[in-house]
């Protein structure tokens, strides 16, 4: 494997070599970004004794913000060659969230940095969710209180374009598009923070829970006249694993069909020993779960309206202890103007736990909040 990384390295440097490589101009990085405040209260929280919503508050407010730093030059021989930084605005931990460089041209993109891998880009979830704030497919924000159960991880932070490893350092290549289709490849040798920063030495096999970190995914889309189609999927595999021998999987597939305003759609995701793929969960090793979702929105004018339901089930002691949860959102935005909208949701959570019944939670929730990108 390392003398095929190699040879692909070098011929890949040497193709950017071929003649003039030299650019009119430096690469000189801009600003965007963007800024989401919101607040929301719970309703018909399940708050007794030992419940999730014990001695909890009825409501919050939240903030997200990032500042991304980007730019690109196109070089004399053709290939573009660009940079982005994107700096957290309010992360008291790691403030850096993606960072790459990338090489495109007539071959595709070539990509090296932190950022998803190569399913999570070509990921097509339901079209149900119309806010950048909330959601039933793995939403920004959410104020209730169900905690996962014995999961021990907040579910509603799930959906079906989750992967194994989400933003971490890898190399993906994606293709052109043919005739609406394209396609992406990554390769990740480990899990994360092993490569960041400078450094001597390749990293010890025990170290890492996992390593050699295969994902692929691809997409269709066209135009039929007054009706869109787009169709999407991809996998995610894990080569090793040094602490249980049990490797993780993902895979994933999704549609949506657009025509007259109105957008529906649905996507299902399977995750194999999800306990190594998710943090802080208490699931036994080799624990499955899959998950669907369906949804649609329709946009008039500045207005959009979205509503989905996502399902999960989720083995956790045994394969016969599965809990599962529901989430229903019915969401809406308006465009104050370009880049800036205000949205709201409604939406409906449960979680039924197989095992202990003082873990089940259900509640209503209200959000409204704004969203600017810039």
């Amino acid at each position: 494997m390392k003398h095929l990384l190699l040879g692909t390295t070098a011929l890949v440097a040497a193709g950017f070599m071929v003649g003039e490589a030299y650019a009119a101009d430096p690469i000189k990085l801009g600003i965007g970004g963007f800024a989401r405040g919101n607040g929301g209260v719970v309703l018909g929280d399940d708050d007794s004794t030992g419940e999730p919503g014990d001695n909890t508050t009825a409501g919050r407010f939240r903030w997200d913000a990032e500042v991304h730093f980007k730019g690109e030059t196109t070089l004399d021989n053709g290939i573009t060659v660009g940079a982005r930084i994107e700096l957290e605005g309010q992360n008291a931990g790691d403030q850096i969230d993606e960072a790459f460089v990338d090489f495109s041209g007539g071959f595709g993109e070539v990509r090296f940095g932190q950022f998803n891998e190569a399913a999570l880009q070509m990921c097509v979830g339901d079209p149900g969710n119309v806010t950048a704030n909330f959601g039933a497919n793995s939403p920004n924000n959410s104020f209730t209180n169900e905690a996962g159960g014995a999961l021990g991880i907040p579910v509603t932070s799930l959906g079906t374009c989750y992967g194994v490893v989400g933003d971490d350092l890898n190399l993906t290549y994606f293709s052109p598009v043919f005739g609406g289709f394209q396609f992406a490849v990554s390769y990740q040798p480990n899990t994360p923070d092993q490569d960041t920063g400078p450094g001597a030495g390749t990293f010890p096999k025990g170290a890492p829970a996992q390593r050699d970190i295969f994902s692929a995914g691809g997409t269709f889309s066209r135009d039929f006249d007054d009706v869109s189609l787009l169709i999407g999927g991809g996998a995610s595999f894990v080569g090793h694993d040094d602490t249980d021998n049990k490797e993780s999987s993902f895979m994933q597939a999704g549609f949506q069909v657009g025509v007259s305003g109105f957008t529906v759609g649905a996507a299902g995701s399977i995750g194999n020993n999800y306990s190594d793929m998710f943090g802080n969960t208490l699931a036994a090793i080799n624990s499955d779960y899959w998950t669907i979702q369906a949804g649609g929105n329709y946009s008039f004018e500045a207005w959009s309206v979205g509503l989905e339901w996502t399902h999960g089930e989720f083995e956790v002691a045994t394969s016969s202890d599965e809990d599962s949860f529901d989430h229903i959102s019915l969401n809406g935005s308006y465009a104050l103007g370009p880049g800036i909208a205000i949205e709201a949701q409604g939406s409906y959570v449960d979680y039924e736990d197989d095992s202990a019944s003082i873990n089940d939670y259900s509640a209503f929730q209200l959000g409204t909040g704004f969203a600017i990108s810039f």
